[in-house]
């Protein structure tokens, strides 16, 4: 029941913490409330991003299929790419390693449409290489899997390499 755009942040922002039904209502009527205001979708994506507990890799995979996000548009692929790879370290490093397929997936999507943008994201990877050994293998799995695309652009190339040789 906030009564300001910075109110319902910050609790929007502390809920999603928190899995539950709660926090998907909120959610959802947040969304519905700002659907026809394009900043305040990037917010919601960035709160999505953000959230905790099992099936984090699961949502965001779901999310990048929502009418509202569009590989073709920078600022929503931060809000939700970016964001799940730094602001939710729990889910990007699942012990399941769907967390890296995610954002390897995001990154072989987005390098023929944008390989600036698709290189910024790879960079998500580096903080792997501070991981117990599973987990680093199954980054390090993603990225020979990137690596591995025939058509890869040299920026994220050059990116994704680098990341990969330590």
């Amino acid at each position: 029941e906030a009564h300001n755009m910075s109110a319902e942040m910050g609790a929007l922002a502390a809920l999603v913490q928190a899995e539950g039904p709660e926090r998907e209502a909120a959610l959802n009527a947040f969304h519905a409330r700002h659907a026809h205001e394009h900043l305040l979708i990037d917010k919601w994506l960035l709160l999505n991003a953000q959230c905790a507990g099992t099936g984090a890799a699961e949502r965001i995979a779901r999310l990048t299929r929502h009418p509202d996000f569009r590989w073709t548009t920078p600022n929503k692929v931060y809000a939700l790419i970016a964001g799940f790879t730094g602001l939710n370290p729990a889910g990007f490093n699942a012990a399941d390693g769907s967390g890296y397929k995610v954002v390897a997936d995001a990154v072989l999507t987005l390098d023929p449409i944008n390989p600036q943008v698709a290189s910024r994201i790879a960079t998500g990877f580096r903080s792997c290489k501070l991981l117990n050994s599973s987990r680093k293998s199954a980054a390090e799995a993603e990225l020979a899997r990137i690596l591995a695309e025939p058509s890869l652009s040299r920026d994220v190339f050059e990116i994704v390499s680098r990341i990969a040789r330590g």
